[in-house]
């Protein structure tokens, strides 16, 4: 008796669910796009503008009133703390008061760009670029689908080869013991008739 086959695994191919995730993303953000555009120009231009400034003020030089606004209001902070007429106190060169005022210069900037930075990167993941197909988290969830209905497929085999030989031990020892059964019956049958007569 041969054992039967347990059904074949479902498995999924990899390759074509990603071709056909990226056609189905591919189309469902075109849609969205041409939606966007058609019906809400405005939040479309506003946004992309945004991004842009954004990405031309954290890279890009400072702009030049900017920077003069940050020179006048550290030379003026530092002039009220330490003094301006005076030369080893006040604006003149080496001077604390102009130091202090370079200082302030750096530490304003250094603070403009990292705001701008921190504007763009928030801008950026609130726009992420997008992505298309299968995330890493989707392909492993997909792997691991496949390998465990392989994995089901083994043991449901496994399970009816056990089963199919336990039944064909059975069988065997069930036949061993009608046969031994027989002819214990006819040697005691024999040994009867002799015996009888």
């Amino acid at each position: 008796m041969t054992a039967p086959k347990a059904p074949k695994p479902l498995q999924i191919n990899i390759g074509q669910m990603e071709q056909e995730m990226t056609a189905a993303d591919q189309a469902a953000y075109g849609a969205a796009d041409a939606y966007m555009n058609k019906y809400y120009p405005a939040l479309t231009q506003g946004r992309d503008r945004m991004i842009q400034q954004a990405y031309e003020a954290a890279t890009g030089p400072l702009n030049p009133t900017l920077e003069n606004t940050f020179v006048n209001t550290a030379n003026m902070q530092s002039a009220n703390a330490l003094g301006g007429g005076n030369q080893s106190f006040g604006l003149g060169k080496g001077s604390l008061a102009r130091n202090a005022a370079a200082a302030s210069v750096a530490s304003n900037e250094q603070g403009y760009q990292d705001y701008n930075r921190s504007l763009f990167e928030g801008l950026n993941s609130l726009y992420a670029p997008r992505s298309f197909g299968m995330t890493p988290e989707d392909a492993a969830n997909v792997f691991t689908f496949n390998n465990t209905q392989m994995n089901n497929y083994l043991q449901q085999q496994y399970q009816l080869d056990v089963n199919a030989y336990y039944q064909n031990q059975g069988l065997a020892a069930q036949q061993g013991a009608a046969g031994t059964g027989l002819i214990g019956g006819l040697a005691s049958a024999a040994i009867s008739g002799v015996i009888a007569y």
